[in-house]
């Protein structure tokens, strides 16, 4: 079985858990009887399990190797996901969330270390393209399945779903994943914190890292408040608010699935970049003077399409900055990004009362991080960017 079907596969159930069970958020919230607010925080509760896994993933696979690992991740998932269609209380379902959060970041970061193995260059590019593409199409058509399976089975339906993908995925995995990194290192504590310190003090990683990882909060700053703002407060269907979703999402998925093409006709790496990282402010920054469900639709859909040119680029140089640790950079740069997602959603979750100023508000905040570490990046000498 080609190795690029296996490794979409293995992403399958990771990138659709959040986005699935999103348009099920207010029957979750009457179910429970909680607030609109402690809902979203199922998704900072995930993420949180992302940090801590993240952080032990990369480099356990370049000691025990990217096949054990997956596996192991595999099952920790299929524990969380079991555990969400069963909860009782809310606070298992908080405890369950966080477990198969521990689970599902296992593919983001190995995927991306499989990658680095495999392939260099401009095909590295295309096939980080390629899987970004189709995690967003995961993520555009998982409201959608979420939206139907709540209508028909209810909100713990798309947790079953969830569940099932996941053994099924285990065991392809089981069958047909090879092992990519041949030469394993050994399991070093002392180094390993080494290598996190290394990455730490480097401006040009942290730069590549924190940018596209600002971004990607923003965005699930939007996720998490989405069903409650387009179903309650603007008091859309279900099937109405999906097709917003999925419009939404699919500005990145089409996007990234032409990112190398596109890159090009903008005139290079660099370029793509800053269109990008403009696209992306710019229509942050305008959510502040629109109300109106087609204008936060139309200016989302902006935001994921600058996002979709700049993103593959910045991620594929912060993993080449420090090549002989792929393992280890692609373990932090998914921590990292999982603890702005936990930190970000939970002051939103905090702040937010069913009104679009308050989410944007929050995500207009995040872009001017962005836009500062930008004007850094463009300032800073050229020996200074390398350290």
């Amino acid at each position: 079985m080609p190795l690029p079907f296996i490794l979409i596969a293995s992403l399958l159930a990771g990138c659709i858990e959040v986005d699935m069970s999103v348009p099920s958020f207010p029957d979750m919230a009457a179910s429970f009887g909680v607030s609109e607010g402690y809902i979203q925080r199922t998704i900072t509760y995930n993420f949180l399990g992302f940090v801590f896994g993240a952080l032990v993933y990369g480099p356990l696979s370049e000691s025990f190797g990217r096949r054990k690992i997956m596996l192991f991740g595999g099952s920790i998932m299929l524990l969380g996901a079991l555990g969400c269609t069963y909860a009782n209380s809310i606070e298992l379902l908080m405890l369950s969330r966080f477990v198969q959060g521990l689970g599902a970041c296992t593919p983001v970061v190995v995927v991306y270390a499989i990658i680095a193995d495999r392939y260099q260059g401009a095909t590295m590019y295309s096939m980080i393209g390629l899987v970004n593409a189709c995690i967003s199409i995961f993520m555009s058509l998982a409201p959608i399945a979420g939206g139907w399976v709540n209508e028909h089975l209810g909100w713990r339906g798309n947790y079953a779903v969830v569940a099932t993908i996941t053994a099924i995925v285990f065991l392809l995995e089981l069958l047909f994943l090879p092992e990519t990194k041949k030469e394993k290192i050994s399991l070093d504590i002392k180094g390993i914190v080494g290598n996190y310190v290394r990455l730490t003090l480097s401006f040009r990683f942290m730069r590549l890292s924190l940018i596209p990882s600002l971004l990607f909060s923003a965005y699930m700053v939007f996720i998490a408040s989405s069903a409650f703002l387009y179903r309650e407060t603007f008091s859309l269907s279900l099937s109405a608010f999906v097709m917003h979703f999925f419009i939404i999402v699919a500005s990145f998925s089409i996007p990234s699935l032409l990112s190398t093409r596109i890159i090009s006709m903008l005139g290079g790496e660099q370029r793509s970049e800053k269109i990008g990282l403009f696209l992306a402010m710019v229509s942050i920054l305008s959510l502040l003077m629109v109300n109106t469900p087609w204008a936060i639709t139309m200016l989302m859909s902006l935001f994921c399409f600058g996002f979709a040119i700049c993103y593959p680029t910045l991620f594929a140089r912060s993993m080449t900055v420090y090549p002989e640790i792929y393992g280890v950079a692609a373990s932090y740069i998914m921590s990292l990004r999982s603890l702005l997602v936990v930190t970000i959603t939970g002051i939103a979750s905090y702040v937010f009362s069913g009104h679009s100023e308050e989410m944007s508000y929050v995500m207009a905040s995040v872009v001017g991080v962005v836009l500062l570490l930008s004007l850094m990046s463009f300032t800073v000498t050229p020996s200074k960017a390398q350290e």
